[in-house]
């Protein structure tokens, strides 16, 4: 089985924080059988990631796409809405998206690709703090199946079932979603061409609902399982649930650094 690690950067220097993330990430995988891959715009300096790269002794390749997608996160989500992307990573089973806010515990990766699922992310919340406990999908630290990811864009007609629907749009407010399930439903929305363009939300709450395509095809773990794979919103929530720490986490300075994962994850690395 061949993984990579994709890396977005789109600037030439690193914070701290980026620095710590990226020095953990090899750290930890880094002595694993994957390969690194950052992508970016083209001609960026990437320097200090050599550097970085150099202190664990491992290389890594680049990809490059065009720079409008790197200029915001919308941009960044609809270049993740390309066959293009995927394409690039072909000769891959699997890829994991590690953008650098993340941050990895141990070495889970082979163990969570073997499982087979298409695409993984950490639970998501509501806004009142109400657990989602059959979605689950965020895309900063997301485990993909390459070849199924290529495959969804020769999908023809309605993506989402009625249920799919539902769940996407409840994120668009309680008023808007009745309207737009029964567009999706009879035929005036709904179709991926709508999704790719970014018009309906970002990358990974569309593939975060893509479990409930017509015909099957697509799978992802629902929340008691995924919870063990990553964590962001509410990570005390999910420690309490699961009593250990996950595979990875994604935005731990956003989410209740001060109050959960600083006693976890030092904001200065320890000499070892």
């Amino acid at each position: 089985m061949k993984i990579v690690i994709a890396i977005p950067v789109y600037k030439p220097t690193l914070t701290d924080l980026e620095a710590r993330s990226l020095r953990q990430c090899l750290k930890v995988l880094g002595t694993g059988a994957y390969d690194f891959c950052f992508f970016g715009p083209p001609q960026l300096d990437l320097q200090a990631y050599a550097r970085i790269f150099a202190e664990y002794g491992r290389t890594y390749d680049v990809a490059t796409f065009d720079a409008r997608f790197f200029a915001s996160q919308q941009a960044y989500s609809l270049l993740m809405l390309t066959r293009a992307f995927y394409e690039r990573f072909r000769a891959y089973d699997y890829m994991l998206i590690y953008q650098l806010d993340a941050y990895v515990f141990r070495d889970e990766l082979a163990y969570w690709c073997e499982k087979g699922y298409d695409y993984i992310g950490a639970p998501w919340f509501s806004l009142k703090g109400k657990i989602y406990w059959k979605d689950s999908g965020n895309g900063g630290f997301s485990l993909r199946k390459v070849e199924t990811f290529i495959r969804l864009f020769d999908h023809r007609g309605r993506v989402l079932t009625l249920q799919g629907l539902w769940r996407f749009h409840r994120y668009r407010g309680p008023l808007h979603r009745p309207v737009e399930v029964l567009k999706g439903m009879f035929g005036k929305t709904n179709f991926l061409e709508g999704y790719l363009k970014g018009e309906e939300g970002n990358e990974d709450l569309f593939y975060g609902m893509l479990r409930y395509k017509r015909g099957g095809g697509w799978r992802i773990p629902a929340t008691r399982e995924a919870m063990y794979f990553a964590f962001e919103g509410r990570p005390a929530v999910l420690y309490a649930l699961t009593g250990r720490l996950p595979f990875g986490c994604h935005a731990f300075m956003k989410y209740d650094y001060d109050t959960f994962w600083k006693q976890f994850i030092p904001l200065e690395e320890k000499p070892e």
